[in-house]
């Protein structure tokens, strides 16, 4: 039989998908198996939630609808990915971020998602994505936002 080597850059995952999505029934809570569904769920909850209170304050905003209420989730929904996947991540929430900004959508909560997003790419180690990717946004839609000189 014969043994392979992976290359470094191959994360091999042992296990069924099962275990490596859901946490062992009757396991430790504080396992780091699966996926962090909880947390994810209580941001999600959150940003929908505050971002709704945020935006009766910002009487020069976009009032939330539908699409408005989609797009917040879309962008809670990769935190769900935040431990294996954290530059996808990263980069995925400052794209949402940035098209609910840009479409004139009330500054708030879907802030969150962002600073989620970056913390988890530094604590992973890539700092670079955490500051260039969710920065992205914040600086265009700002300049956008601004009144012009």
């Amino acid at each position: 039989m014969e043994h392979h080597v992976w290359p470094p850059w191959a994360r091999r995952r042992p296990g069924t998908v099962r275990e490596r999505w859901l946490p062992p029934p009757g396991g430790d809570a504080g396992s780091r198996s699966g996926l962090p569904w909880l947390s994810t769920l209580a941001v999600t909850v959150f940003v929908l939630v505050g971002s709704g209170f945020a935006g009766h304050d910002q009487p020069g905003r976009v009032p939330l609808d539908g699409f408005a209420r989609a797009l917040l989730v879309v962008g809670a929904a990769p935190l769900l990915f935040r431990h294996r996947c954290p530059r996808t991540v990263a980069l995925g929430t400052a794209v949402t971020t940035a098209v609910c900004l840009a479409a004139g959508y009330p500054y708030g909560p879907v802030l969150v998602t962002l600073a989620f997003g970056a913390f988890a790419a530094i604590v992973a180690g890539y700092r670079g994505v955490a500051w260039c990717g969710p920065s992205w946004p914040v600086t265009r839609c700002s300049r956008r936002a601004s009144p012009a000189a």
